[in-house]
């Protein structure tokens, strides 16, 4: 800066280059740094003006005036700024925080819903049968289904190929030995575990259920009933009436799962033991006291093929029932 040919940058101009915004700021921060003031320094240097030029050069990359330090400046101004309106800082901070803290959250909630049993094999092809009931002109729509119509389902529907008729996973008794517990867990037909493939630890998912008088266990129920014993082929006690064979184990179902069922026992153990269950198979479209779980065939355009074929399908059998 001693060479007259650099004369047209100036102190003042470097320094509203590098962000500062008054010419007091930087007279405060020159000193700081050099120990002088700018009139000061300007003695020592001859060729120096200090007075600021509309015409100066652009952004002056130098070994003194780096990066760094015009981060630190910038940082020593927001610092200033904050102490100086520590009301409006404080509201202004609070604020981002705030909404940085609730924009994670949902994403967070978006993430674990969303996610929620893409762990099945095939999980877009499985479907839950849901019904439209037609009330004073408006359209209900219900969960429960009837047996008849799962029937149908399965015979009459070749876009379907499995259907799985369940009750509603509630709790019942399990006892083995002396031990009893009261343990949440379903009633549902041999194709569920083909159609919601969990983790079979033991077992084959085409087999388990079978046997209507079976029993298929989590792996922590089995550790509750059995200890560290091998389950398989032992029995248990049903809500105290039958003894069912346990064959198989399903590892525990992740939190993100939307069934929570503990144990599986065969639908066909339902039926066979209860005639108010039996009745309602062979009862009309009306005995909608059931889930229905069905899996499509993996082809594109199934979803509206099947509404509409299962629409036409159940029109006609009530046709014939009434008749």
């Amino acid at each position: 800066m001693r060479d007259p040919a650099y004369d047209r940058f100036t102190l003042l101009g470097m320094a509203y280059d590098t962000g500062f915004n008054s010419q007091s700021t930087f007279h405060r921060a020159f000193k700081e740094v050099t120990g002088k003031t700018p009139a000061e320094y300007k003695k020592e240097l001859p060729f120096y003006n200090l007075t600021y030029r509309s015409g100066a050069a652009a952004l002056i990359s130098t070994r003194k005036l780096n990066r760094i330090n015009m981060f630190k400046n910038y940082l020593k101004m927001a610092w200033r700024n904050m102490l100086y309106n520590k009301g409006y800082s404080a509201l202004n901070i609070t604020g981002l925080a705030a909404g940085m803290a609730v924009a994670l959250l949902i994403g967070l909630w978006v993430y674990n819903e969303y996610s929620y049993d893409r762990f099945l094999p095939g999980y877009q092809q499985l479907y839950q049968v849901r019904r439209n009931f037609v009330n004073n002109g408006e359209i209900l729509n219900f969960t429960s289904s009837s047996l008849k119509l799962a029937d149908v389902l399965r015979r009459d529907i070749p876009e379907i190929e499995n259907v799985a008729e369940s009750d509603w996973m509630g709790s019942h008794g399990l006892m083995v030995g002396n031990k009893k517990f009261y343990i949440s867990g379903g009633q549902t037909a041999s194709d569920f575990l083909e159609m919601f493939q969990y983790p079979l630890l033991e077992g084959n998912a085409s087999l388990v259920l079978k046997d209507p008088y079976s029993i298929v266990l989590t792996e922590s129920t089995a550790r509750t009933l059995f200890g560290n014993e091998n389950p398989i082929n032992k029995t248990v006690r049903f809500d105290n009436k039958n003894d069912l064979k346990v064959t198989g184990i399903l590892k525990d179902l992740p939190a993100n799962s939307t069934f929570r069922f503990n144990f599986l026992v065969p639908f066909t153990y339902y039926e066979q033991t209860s005639e108010g269950v039996k009745g309602q198979r062979a009862a009309g479209f009306d005995e909608n006291a059931y889930q229905i779980f069905v899996r499509a065939q993996a082809r594109p355009a199934v979803h509206h093929l099947l509404h509409e074929t299962i629409d036409s399908t159940v029109d006609l059998r009530r046709e014939t029932l009434v008749r």
